[in-house]
């Protein structure tokens, strides 16, 4: 019996040890899977960053468009580490414990340069995947190539860009156009650093005279643009940024086989936490070239310098000012080549002097927590002067421009920006002087983004421009984001905008205005859409749009027996089109593809003679030197710091032509190669364009055989004028 009670006592004891081994493991385990949730919001100058890399341990995430990024983690201490493009990085450690925990992680800017990834054309700080504008940016191995390319001049860096085109003006001094979704030249308003500094509308030379040294990447804007900068982008707006004080200074030397040469400086330098400075200079310098021999220099000779310094300043990390002016000098002479004549027995000359001095400035201030301004302001003054044969043009023109904004973040998700601007445009005609102008344009302006979800954000906005000689407008736009993943955005956009109209066109830029007859301009309506979508998954990008533009009562050139008037059709233009691009960026491969499709019509006035009558007609026809398809293929392959190899081919289709002779242009494709090869701080480089040899008087000669309208003597320029050339030179950085 004593046995047997001492076996249960036994039993018991052991039945107790189990339970109490049993209940302190599960303890344990709750113990172990105990987790807590963290949410991590990243700011900057007190404004959510989103986009931004936070990591802890193996967890890693991105913050959404409120700048939030939520982790479930076991509890115990952690380390956070943020990242974000154009800021130092941060960490923060702390205890995670059971229950829900936030987070405030404050970014600072790497320098006190203004600078980031945001797109420095707009007024806010949201960046370009999450503005309701979509904003196309260049890369820094675009603008590498461009300054292998033409280090003198940023005409083709846009080429990367889908439906972006540089149309040359004519096949002398004229320039070249920039053309976004085949809308005309003169609708395409060209900034630098946010502000006109080329002037208030474009004239066919300003990308042909920035230089591309000193340039971090171009920024490009589709589409009607007047609620973003009034009454002179109704086309779109490229937006050249400058490269920090903070990169290395660098020095350039190279030459081409059309006996071309450039000699730039960039020079940086940091003179304490608060004051840094930058300056850019180059003499840059091309022989005419008539490489078809037909005694006209299809390839415009020039002698250029260029001086731009710059001045940076910074309180803090949250308030910064920029300061700029520049100075342009350039000589540009084209026509008959050598001792060649004209079919009259003649000689011509195609020239074009320009002197440009400008000043401007850019502060961002942040005035509490939620509320900062941005003020801009530009001083320009340019003379030219340009010879159509024997006859010359010069002209004068200023350009003073404002702008200050206030930004402020309410709660409940809304971003509001309000402000107000000023741009004066005076235009002298030394000789037209019917020509002449003055347009002020005070204006207010005022924007709403909502984000109720951080998948969805809609922006509602408009201004108010009072324009001096055509009125008083409102510019009204619309734009929804939706974001259904991570790696998918979608914008909806409608926009109205006006241009006010000047007799500076891409046809008058081509052959000048004593031909023109003076009438009465009416101001140009445009009513625009677009739909973007993006894939952006890691290395891949995927980019496409779909878009139209109507503008009534656009300024085109009639034709009235020898001379040529300025008018008002009755009839719009059309413009439609897709844009599709692929990009692959895994180094160090690179593959980029780019395709566009543009239908664009316009009206053209003629007239019907008869014996007792005189009638105008007006006809629909496709807008003229605009390619129906176009695309691109480039490949590269890249080794960080020591070398790179790359080929691009570029096709252009069938363009509608103004020649009684040659209705339709020729397709043709061209191919580029590079190579880039890197010892200690030294680049030596190479760059062939148009291996192809491709030369538009292979297919129409480039000459007429008889003066046209406005006594032009050169055809429509739509293909390469130039054949194959052949660019090398050295880059030092230091």
């Amino acid at each position: 019996m004593s046995k047997l009670l001492r076996t249960a006592a036994d039993l018991r004891r052991a039945s107790l040890i189990a339970i109490g081994i049993s209940a302190a493991s599960s303890s344990a385990a709750i113990s172990q899977t105990s987790t807590g949730r963290v949410l991590v919001r990243v700011t900057a100058d007190s404004l959510p960053i989103p986009g931004a890399t936070v990591a802890s341990g193996t967890a890693n995430g991105a913050t959404d468009r409120l700048g939030v990024a939520t982790f479930t983690l076991p509890t115990g201490r952690r380390t956070f580490r943020v990242s974000s493009a154009g800021f130092f990085p941060e960490s923060l450690a702390l205890n995670v414990g059971a229950g829900m925990m936030h987070v405030n992680v404050a970014l600072r800017h790497e320098s006190a340069v203004p600078h980031d990834d945001r797109a420095a054309a707009m007024r806010d700080v949201r960046r370009g995947a999450d503005a309701a504008t979509n904003v196309e940016v260049t890369d820094r191995f675009a603008m590498d190539e461009q300054i292998e390319r033409s280090p003198g001049s940023l005409s083709d860096v846009l080429n990367h860009i889908d439906g972006v085109r540089m149309q040359p003006l004519s096949a002398g001094s004229a320039g070249a156009g920039v053309r976004i979704r085949g809308m005309p030249g003169h609708y395409t308003q060209i900034l630098s650093d946010g502000l006109p500094l080329f002037g208030a509308t474009t004239e066919g030379l300003e990308l042909l005279q920035a230089p591309a040294l000193g340039v971090e990447r171009v920024e490009v804007i589709k589409g009607v643009s007047s609620a973003l900068y009034g009454p002179s982008a109704i086309g779109g707006i490229v937006n050249l940024v400058s490269a920090p004080a903070t990169s290395p200074s660098e020095v350039l030397i190279n030459g081409s086989t059309r006996e071309a040469s450039d000699v730039a400086l960039w020079q940086t330098h940091t003179f304490s936490p608060r004051w840094s400075a930058s300056l850019v200079a180059g003499r840059h310098y091309g022989n005419p070239g008539d490489p078809d021999a037909d005694g006209w220099a299809e390839v415009a000779g020039y002698k250029r310098i260029v001086v731009r310094p710059r001045v940076y300043w910074a309180r803090d990390d949250r308030s910064t000012w920029f300061m700029t002016g520049g100075w342009t000098s350039e000589n540009r002479r084209s026509g008959t080549f050598g001792s060649a004549r004209l079919p009259d027995f003649n000689r011509y000359s195609d020239d074009a002097d320009t002197r440009r001095g400008d000043l401007g400035t850019v502060g961002r201030i942040v005035l509490d927590t939620s509320m900062f301004l941005t003020v801009r302001a530009s001083l320009t003054r340019e003379w030219q002067a340009h010879w159509y044969g024997s006859e010359r043009e010069g002209n004068r023109r200023n350009t003073i421009f404002g702008d200050a904004a206030l930004t402020k973040s309410l709660p409940r998700e809304n971003l509001l920006t309000g402000g107000i601007a000023f741009e004066r445009d005076q235009y002298a005609a030394l000789d037209a002087r019917e020509f002449s102008y003055r347009y002020t344009t005070p204006a207010l302006y005022g924007e709403d983004t909502w984000t109720p979800d951080p998948r969805l954000s809609v922006t509602a906005g408009a201004r108010l421009d009072m324009h001096s000689e055509f009125g008083d407008f409102v510019s009204p736009r619309l734009a929804i984001v939706a974001r259904p993943s991570e790696t998918w955005t979608a914008r909806l956009s409608a926009a109205n905008g006006v241009y006010a109209p000047t007799p500076l066109t891409d046809e008058t830029e081509a052959f000048g205005l004593s031909h023109v007859r003076r009438s009465v301009r009416e101001a140009e309506h445009a009513l625009g859409w677009s739909l973007d979508l993006s894939h952006v998954d890691g290395a891949l990008e995927l980019r496409g749009s779909a878009h139209r533009t109507v503008v009534n009562h656009p300024l085109i050139l009639r034709t009235l027996g020898e001379e040529l008037q300025l008018v008002n059709a009755d009839e719009p233009s059309r413009t439609q089109g897709i844009d599709v691009s692929a990009r692959y960026r895994m180094r160090p491969l690179r593959f980029t593809a780019t395709y566009s499709y543009i239908d664009a019509t316009r009206p053209e006035i003629g007239q019907l003679f008869g014996e007792d009558f005189e009638v105008d007609t007006t006809m629909r026809r496709p807008v003229l030197l605009n390619p129906r398809h176009a695309g691109s293929v480039e490949l590269a392959h890249e080794r960080e710091n020591d070398r790179v190899i790359g080929v691009a081919a570029h096709f252009v289709g069938r363009e509608e032509l103004r020649d009684t002779l040659y209705s339709g242009s020729r397709p043709y494709v061209t191919l580029d190669a590079r190579v880039e090869k890197h010892v200690g701080p030294a680049i030596l480089f190479a760059f062939a364009k148009n291996l192809t040899g491709v030369k538009q008087s292979q297919f129409f000669p480039v000459l007429l055989n008889a003066s046209g309208a406005a006594g032009q003597w050169t055809r429509d320029a739509w293909g390469p004028l130039d054949g194959f050339v052949l660019n090398a030179g050295l880059r030092l950085k230091y």
